[in-house]
């Protein structure tokens, strides 16, 4: 049976990565070579850090490359096709989406790369840091509900006489709000906290550090890398 194929659209986002990666060219090399030698981490944005370290770059270009190495590797295997004939469906969807970010002096950078981008895709194996630390990702992510933000706010409750005409006292209160992903979307809970709750989640944060510090001490002598599963992506 004939495996099946579509064109690869480009949406705005993705062109904004392939420009960017244009504009990182130069450290394609060096960057490939930091990955390769890298070991893998919990998360892509966990390496592109150790990678944009090594290489003195800044971590946003590190994560332009990574993602379009990724999405041709990933694509071709998908698509069970080699890596020129998804590069070469990737430049015909750059000139179907012929706009900026991708205009022709882009899509002529992007024809100059392709010998070296063919290449270093190439490098990239199932076994290798970057696929591994992908891998591993996408298995912390694997779980119906998975937390997006969480913050505690403060604020203060007046409370009055009976016949509200004077405040005799303000209870200063604590709720905490999780964001948090499910297949429908970003939702959110509020749940009212005392302030000895702040304390004791204080508490379990801290040992759930300790935890994570002391697995991976224990499993310094096995023969795999153990590493706490951290998204990569900068604290607000």
């Amino acid at each position: 049976m004939a495996k099946a194929t579509f064109p690869i659209k480009l949406d705005d986002e993705m062109a904004a990565t392939i420009a960017l990666f244009l504009e990182n060219s130069q450290s394609l090399g060096r960057v490939v070579g930091a990955m390769v030698e890298a070991e893998p981490k919990s998360s892509i944005g966990e390496l592109a850090k150790d990678v944009a370290r090594a290489c003195d770059i800044p971590l946003e270009s590190v994560h332009a490359i990574f993602t379009t190495l990724w999405n041709i590797s990933r694509g071709s295997a998908i698509l069970q096709q080699n890596v020129e004939q998804t590069i070469a469906e990737l430049t015909t969807a750059m000139v179907r989406y012929g706009r900026p970010p991708l205009d022709d002096s882009r899509l002529a950078e992007w024809k100059q790369v392709v010998p070296e981008l063919a290449s270093a895709v190439q490098r990239i194996t199932p076994d290798s840091s970057l696929m591994i630390s992908s891998k591993a990702m996408a298995l912390c992510y694997e779980r119906p509900f998975t937390l997006h933000k969480v913050r505690i706010l403060s604020d203060i409750r007046p409370v009055f006489n009976e016949e509200a005409t004077r405040i005799l006292e303000m209870i200063v209160t604590q709720t905490l709000v999780i964001d948090y992903s499910t297949a429908d979307g970003i939702k959110d809970i509020h749940l009212t906290m005392d302030i000895d709750d702040v304390t004791s989640l204080r508490e379990q944060c801290e040992r759930a550090e300790l935890k994570a510090r002391t697995i991976v001490t224990a499993m310094e002598e096995c023969n795999w890398s153990t590493a706490v599963f951290s998204s990569g992506s900068e604290s607000e």
